[in-house]
């Protein structure tokens, strides 16, 4: 190993000393072939090169200096370029010439300056090389001048690194960026890559949601325009039931590399009719049956009838981490699983370390205490959540056992593990009220009723047999440290679910 060492030192030492001798070519400018002006009025500087090693390394001066194609004058090649700063390039004709750049004596933008270049002159290794060292040596500038990399990056096919390091950053919190008051002038090269992939957490519905809401504002902001320079444009109405055939083309004009990458079937069918049906017309028409046969069969484990063709966009996976959930998201399920963890810290999607599999919901299985009781009684580790009804306020708990009744009365069950909590605005923010058992009612941490369904504590959180009535739950604290609602009436709740969590090994 020793011997195979030294010679890779040897070989290192032959390759930078022949880089430095080419170097010194480019600084003699002995026997020289090519003559480069590079930058404007302002700033301009006259550059002698070598053609040969020009056409060698560079893909884009091995055209440019094609013989039908440039200029020669006293056998000299003749090559301006104004749009380049004289700066920016003295740093890119030392790369072709040596294969060195030393990116740590220039300052972040240039940087930036020169791999945008170097993409224009076709040099994808150094712009690869460039992306590398940016994220590996610069992240958290990354970060500090987001929008300036997102807008940069996604315009340039060869920076697939730095629009993967940008996506997932973004991904690591969808919601913010697509409430963002800036969201609707996102370019659609992004919008596009947003929505491709996997790791996206949102749900699909608010995804096509938004889809329309950003294409709304393009078409709105294109006959802005044409207003301008031609004769009026009717504006897109609020009202979809009011729309022309136009509107619909229009619209379906400006989001088509969109649609595509939508997964229609992780949309639930009440929010595909109320949400998706009435854009009907921006589908193509064989992929709108087959949605409609996707339902049809079976929402949850849908077979793909062998009469129709199977579709990306109709049978796609769901993104990672995603949660079949009407009541809660991913940023609900991470705080939730670092709940559960019994870690006081925010969890990204990215990183949950619990799945979160659908058992129940109320308005497909029944809000009865009797529907609760035939699936909870057979599993364990499981998060009941619930929505009051009228409200986005949300409520829930933890119990890590089963709710069997397997006694001859009703009973009281320990645990130090349980909590129950509460999101009064309906948001995972600073407002989630977390409540684990009073250490010194441990004993007291959920009670297990025959004719009842989930309660933790002295009905600190109780839902009784029919949810949905304004008599079918009720909190009060009693055993818990934390009141997680304010009233202690009953109320109803509009749709309730309950997971199984399981472990997921990240």
């Amino acid at each position: 190993m020793k011997g195979l060492h030294n010679e890779n030192n040897k070989n290192y030492e032959l390759l930078l000393n022949h880089s430095k001798k080419l170097g010194e070519m480019l600084v003699s400018a002995e026997d020289f072939d090519t003559i480069l002006r590079i930058g404007d009025e302002t700033n301009i500087r006259t550059f002698s090169a070598h053609s040969f090693m020009l056409r060698a390394v560079c893909p884009y001066f091995n055209k440019a200096l094609n013989k039908d194609w440039a200029k020669k004058k006293n056998g000299m090649f003749l090559f301006e370029k104004q749009d380049v700063a004289p700066e920016v390039f003295e740093v890119i004709l030392e790369f072709i010439y040596t294969g060195i750049c030393n990116l740590e004596s220039l300052e972040n933008h240039q940087i930036i300056d020169i791999m945008i270049t170097s993409d224009e002159l076709m040099l994808t290794e150094f712009v690869e090389f460039i992306e590398t060292y940016l994220i590996d040596k610069h992240s958290s500038w990354i970060i500090s001048n987001f929008d300036q990399i997102v807008s940069v990056c996604f315009k340039y096919l060869t920076m697939m690194k730095l629009q993967e390091f940008c996506l997932k950053e973004l991904c690591k919190d969808s919601k913010k960026i697509f409430t963002d008051a800036n969201f609707k002038k996102m370019g659609e090269p992004l919008l596009v890559n947003l929505i491709k992939t996997d790791e996206l957490s949102l749900d699909e519905v608010e995804i096509w949601e938004k889809v329309i809401e950003w294409g709304k504002f393009q078409v709105s902001n294109l006959r802005s325009i044409n207003n301008a320079t031609e004769q009026p444009s009717r504006p897109l109405d609020d009202d979809v039931s009011k729309w022309s055939l136009e509107d619909f083309e229009s619209l379906r004009n400006v989001i088509a590399n969109c649609i595509p990458h939508i997964r229609y079937n992780q949309i639930h069918p009440r929010d595909f009719h109320t949400k998706v049906k009435p854009y009907k017309l921006l589908l193509p028409s064989e992929q709108y049956e087959e949605i409609l046969w996707l339902y049809v069969f079976n929402y949850e484990n849908p077979p793909v009838p062998s009469t129709l063709p199977s579709s990306s966009m109709v049978h796609s996976p769901p993104r990672n981490g995603t949660i079949k959930s009407r009541i809660i998201g991913q940023r609900h399920a991470a705080l939730i699983a670092a709940w559960i963890c019994q870690v006081e810290m925010y969890h990204k999607p990215d990183r949950m370390t619990y799945v979160f599999d659908l058992r129940i919901r109320g308005t497909r299985d029944g809000f009865s205490h009797n529907t609760f009781k035939s699936v909870a009684n057979h599993v364990e580790k499981t998060i009941v959540v619930a929505r009051v009804k009228g409200s986005s306020e949300i409520i829930g708990g933890y119990n890590p056992y089963s709710w069997r009744h397997d006694r001859c009365v009703d009973f009281w069950r320990p645990e130090s593990r349980t909590f129950i909590f509460s999101f009064p605005d309906g948001e995972p923010s600073e407002k989630a009220i977390f409540s684990k058992i009073n250490p010194e009612h441990q004993e007291r941490a959920m009670y297990i009723r025959k004719d009842g369904g989930p309660e933790f504590g002295d009905m600190d959180l109780y839902m009784s047999d029919q949810f949905n009535l304004n008599t079918g739950v009720r909190c009060r604290q009693r055993h818990y440290l934390e009141k997680i609602r304010e009233s202690e009436e009953s109320f109803a709740v509009d749709e309730y679910e309950m997971f199984q969590v399981k472990r997921r090994w990240v």
